[in-house]
């Protein structure tokens, strides 16, 4: 009989081991700082690369993913071995399955891998000689007589950063990209004459056919004479999250035939001709949570969008966003419009948005033109000034729009609404302060919605002088359009519920077949009007309905009733470290609305033993009168073709 060996493994031979496995599940790191003064291999921090486009060309070649953690300080794209110093063409570009990060402490720090994007500015910059002027500053007077003058033009990098032919793979994240100046021309001959043509577009980012992650990024003071100086996308779809943009002179972003999607971003003290903060042509925006403030234009300061032609079925959906002292002006007084946003011949749909303090010749707060289908819903508009301070047509008999209000508060002045051209405009469940003549109006009411603290227009060296908008010195103070509450007001400062010892007749008005939403507790089972409509800050009312009914596993099987608008809480034993999680079973016009994800709570285990599991809890809003079976299945998500291991259903009646 063989006796068997022991085999002893090395310590060592195991930590490599172990170490090559974490390494080829994290992917590659390779370190940026221009202070760096090591072998400048991009291995570390001590022997980082000093210039960036090092590190490009190193992980072009490497296996990915890779993450580039690069330093506070400024980098160039004109900067690095393969590159031309001077070259204006040089740009940083992005790479599918690399993520280019910024705002690392680097060498001059305590810790080097410490990340804050303020302190630790990392800034991609196409001023290659160091000779422009201070970026955008709100508080000078000065900035739009200037904003042209003096740029340098011969000597700036025309795209910092390209992202074209790119996937979502290819993410930067927490970079201020500036000073890219695009202005170059084309030039056509037609016998004796010549037709030049801007065609500078994306000095910050220029993008065609690509669809990069973006995030935490700031787009700053970059110059271009086609549209787009921030950032420009043809036929791209990008995603961006957390960004600003600001002081860009040919506007923030251009979207040619492309489908971004916004979340969270900041436009502000952007200009152009059109679209001040966003150009849409023929695209379909995604954008969300985002604050345009202080962007001019021509025609839409805030947003322009435009389709191929009639009623075209590309358009934006923008939601819980905010326009806020907006402008729209120019020379020629028949076409200007749209403080906040210019639509024509496209979709338009408006949910949960704020417009205050917008100005313009026609439509502080929208311009509609040209058969531009637009729905409106849950927007507050005050302070807006314009013939049609919060909503205006265009002028062309031939080529009415149809517009579609619901569950909104206008209450700029008597002259809301201007419908120079017979466009179908249907208001319903609205608060419209003045005057709604030649519109289909009903569930209207005019009643003082009760502000928690609004806006005004002030003089512009004393806030405390409230002069009228057209005043050459009025200067626009935003306030708190929360609704008043005496059950209960959020308040955004504070970042309490408080209460007020009246209550907004805005309140419960909104139209009944709307859901009330993430609306809190209590509510009177009405969406309120007004932005906050159908959100978790919505107002609250009286409500004689009882917060909350409860059932768990010990109901399978049996029966609940619930009044309309009441919460119900399914709370079922649960345990994830398996895979096995719940999920509701979807059904088609339901009596009951899931709001939120699912909770888990785990067991409390005296020993501390874990993955011992615990319970998810569902809550569902009943949102109609009906009887139905309410299902549940316990199993792993991957497993569609698998039997759940689980079930749970319950029947459910609302009166």
């Amino acid at each position: 009989m063989k006796k068997k060996k022991n085999y002893k493994v090395s310590p060592t031979l195991i930590a490599i081991i172990t170490l090559a496995i974490v390494t080829l599940a994290s992917g590659k790191t390779i370190y940026v700082d221009d202070d760096a003064a090591g072998a400048n291999n991009g291995t570390s921090w001590v022997d980082a690369y000093v210039y960036l486009q090092d590190a490009l060309v190193d992980a072009k070649t490497a296996d990915k993913p890779v993450e580039i953690r690069v330093a506070q300080g400024t980098y160039k794209p004109d900067q690095g071995i393969r590159q031309t110093p001077g070259d204006r063409e040089a740009t940083f570009q992005l790479i599918n399955g690399v993520t280019l990060k910024g705002g690392f402490a680097g060498v001059n720090g305590n810790d080097p891998n410490a990340c804050d994007i303020e302190l630790y500015e990392t800034i991609l910059s196409g001023d290659l000689l160091d000779n422009d002027d201070d970026p955008y500053d709100p508080e000078d007077p000065s900035y739009w007589e200037n904003v042209l003058k003096n740029q340098h033009l011969e000597e700036n990098i025309f795209h910092v950063v390209t992202a074209s032919g790119t996937d979502n793979s290819a993410v930067i994240d927490g970079f201020i990209v500036t000073r890219g100046i695009d202005y170059r021309v084309d030039f056509e001959f037609i016998g004796t004459l010549i037709i030049e043509t801007n065609i500078g577009h994306g000095a910050g980012l220029y993008n065609r056919e690509g669809s990069p992650t973006v995030n935490n990024c700031s787009f700053r003071d970059n110059r271009a004479n086609a549209g787009g100086s921030g950032m420009y996308n043809k036929n791209g779809n990008p995603i961006l999250t957390n960004c600003t943009f600001s002081g860009n002179s040919s506007g923030g972003m251009y979207n040619d035939n492309s489908d971004p999607n916004l979340t969270g971003c900041v436009f502000i003290g952007n200009s152009a001709a059109k679209g001040g903060g966003i150009y849409n042509l023929n695209s379909n925006p995604r954008v969300s949570n985002c604050k345009f403030i202080e962007n001019r234009a021509s025609m839409g300061g805030g947003m322009y969008n435009s389709g191929s032609g009639s009623f075209s079925v590309s358009g934006a959906i923008v939601k819980q966003c905010s326009f806020i002292s907006n402008y729209a002006t120019s020379q020629q007084q028949y076409i200007e419009g749209g403080g906040a946003i210019f639509n024509e011949a496209c979709h338009l749909n408006i949910s949960n948005c704020l417009f205050t303090g917008n100005q313009a010749s026609k439509g502080g707060g929208l311009y509609c033109r040209n058969k531009c289908l637009a729905w409106i819903s849950n927007c507050t508009f005050d302070g807006n000034y314009a013939r049609g301070n919060a909503i205006s047509t265009g002028d062309n008999l031939s080529q009415p729009s149809n517009i579609n209000i619901i569950n909104c508060i206008m209450w700029d002045s008597d002259n809301n609404i201007n419908n120079f051209d017979n466009s179908d405009i249907v208001i319903t469940y609205s608060n419209i302060r003045g005057s709604r003549w030649g519109l289909n109006a009903e569930n209207i009411i005019d009643e003082d919605p009760l502000f928690a603290d609004p806006g005004y227009w002030a003089d512009v060296d004393d806030p405390n002088i409230v002069i009228e908008p057209d005043d050459p010195n009025a200067v626009w103070v935003n306030g708190d359009y929360h609704l008043k509450s005496e059950h209960g007001r959020w308040n955004p400062n504070t970042q309490t519920w408080v209460t007020d010892d009246v209550t907004s007749p805005c309140i419960d008005a909104g139209d009944p077949n709307t859901p009330v939403g993430d609306e809190p507790f209590p509510n009177g089972v009405l969406i309120n009007m007004g932005a906050y409509g159908g959100t978790a800050e919505a107002s609250k009312s009286f409500s004689e309905i009882p917060e909350v009914v409860n059932v768990n596993d010990s109901d399978n099987g049996g029966q609940v009733t619930l009044i309309q608008g009441q919460i119900l809480a399914v709370t079922l034993e649960s345990n994830p470290t398996t895979g096995y999680s719940w999920a509701p079973v979807e059904k088609q016009n339901s009596i009951l609305d899931q709001f939120g994800d699912s909770l888990y709570l785990p067991s409390e285990q005296e020993d501390g033993t874990v993955g011992a599991g615990g319970w998810e809890i569902f809550y569902f809003r009943s949102i109609s009168a009906g009887q139905e079976t309410l299902e549940l299945i316990y199993r792993r998500p991957w497993e569609t073709d698998v039997e759940p291991a689980k079930t749970f259903s319950i029947e459910v009646t609302v009166n």
